[in-house]
């Protein structure tokens, strides 16, 4: 199964609701909060903290309208603290409450991984083969994407030299390059420009939708070369379902045909007075390299239209774009960095176990964090993120369960 996460420049781990400051009263060796000033901005699973409060404390219960129940008994006596609560989130189970764009790491055992407690976490436990990955939305009511689990056995993850499909393009008449002709003949009124164009990719199939587009333009009086191209063009783009998208080259050298995705094949044809036109495929290559690993936003934007299960995954079904309106997390203007995770999926064996699939999921993360400009510049940080995987994923990775 292949996966893509979206990241944005947004703090790690951080939560939509920004942080809030109520005053309230502690009670030594008890978990009980009380006369809390208010309770306006605050949820339970979130962290807090405060004179008394023990570190990595969070909310369990709002037992009244001023008082909170912690997971941790107070330290100290005392009235009027200042409670502060955390802008990340404590665990997965508050992955509702995720910035949209923000990214956290998750142990199975519901550990949220920081820089800071990474190396402790995998050092005193060990057996924890499995992390998840979680990258908020800022939908109301799906709250984040969260990844498959992640095996820490049989792992690799590295930065790639990314090479992105792009859509194909086939020329009718003079290409970009100046190669080729349109050959039109006299216009004559009543004569017929006709264009076809069917989606040929593998999985594609005629019903509910046609795969297939056909444009027929008849010549009007007085009609000259100029005019001609432009009512094609803009007669073929008007349909709703069209397969590809058309353009003039010169104003009346040539017609592009560009497929609305990459990866996908196409068959064009020209008939009527276009007949005579010369016709070539993929004039523009079929991929362009970027730099090692990066990716802008137009590619990572296919890398998410091709990994995404709403869109199809790798069965290419047919036209998923109608029947999924999803927002892309994808921002055309910025630029990634690629990080690219493979594992084994692992199955049950009586004596050893065997590797059932590979498994892999592409983090894409905003280029602020590696010195160029972010999406909204709140602090992703590609460092800490760094640090927790290769806490996750280096010296204190091991290869087998305790006990197994």
């Amino acid at each position: 199964m292949n996966e893509i996460l979206i990241l944005k420049d947004v703090a790690y781990a951080k939560k939509i609701r920004p942080a809030v400051t109520p005053t309230g009263d502690t009670t030594n060796t008890s978990p009980t909060l009380t006369n809390m000033s208010s309770l306006s901005g605050l949820a339970i699973g979130d962290a807090i903290s405060g004179a008394g409060i023990p570190a990595g404390t969070v909310i369990l219960a709002f037992p009244t309208a001023t008082s909170i129940t912690m997971s941790a008994n107070a330290t100290a006596t005392a009235a009027g603290i200042t409670v502060t609560s955390s802008t990340l989130i404590s665990g997965i189970d508050q992955i509702d409450q995720l910035d949209a764009g923000a990214f956290a790491v998750f142990t199975d055992n519901n550990v949220l991984l920081t820089a800071a407690n990474a190396n402790t976490v995998f050092t005193t436990l060990p057996d924890k083969k499995e992390i998840y990955f979680a990258v908020g939305l800022g939908d109301a009511v799906i709250g984040a994407k969260v990844s498959q689990k992640v095996n820490r056995q049989d792992i690799d993850i590295y930065r790639a030299n990314y090479v992105a499909p792009v859509a194909p393009v086939t020329f009718i008449g003079q290409d970009s390059g100046g190669t080729g002709a349109l050959n039109l003949p006299a216009l004559v009124a009543g004569d017929e420009a006709i264009i076809r164009v069917e989606d040929t990719s593998a999985g594609t199939f005629p019903a509910p939708f046609s795969s297939k587009n056909y444009c027929s333009y008849v010549v009007k009086p007085g009609e000259t070369a100029t005019t001609l191209l432009a009512a094609i063009v803009a007669k073929f783009n008007a349909n709703p379902d069209k397969v590809a998208t058309l353009a003039v080259i010169g104003t009346t050298l040539g017609i592009s045909v560009t497929g609305n995705t990459a990866g996908m094949t196409m068959a064009v044809s020209a008939d009527g007075i276009l007949n005579n036109a010369t016709k070539e495929e993929n004039g523009v290559g079929a991929s362009v390299a970027s730099v090692i690993g990066n990716g802008t936003g137009a590619q990572v934007l296919e890398l998410e239209l091709d990994y995404d299960t709403e869109e199809g995954d790798t069965n290419r079904v047919m036209q998923p774009s109608v029947w999924w309106k999803v927002n892309k997390q994808s921002v055309a203007v910025t630029k990634y960095d690629l990080l690219n995770i493979h594992w084994g999926q692992y199955k049950a064996d009586p004596i050893t176990s065997q590797k059932a699939s590979n498994q892999q999921i592409i983090i894409a993360s905003p280029d602020t964090a590696i010195g160029g400009s972010g999406v909204d510049g709140s602090g992703f940080n590609l460092t800490d993120f760094l640090t927790v995987l290769s806490e996750a994923f280096g010296a204190n990775r091991v290869n087998a369960e305790t006990g197994s």
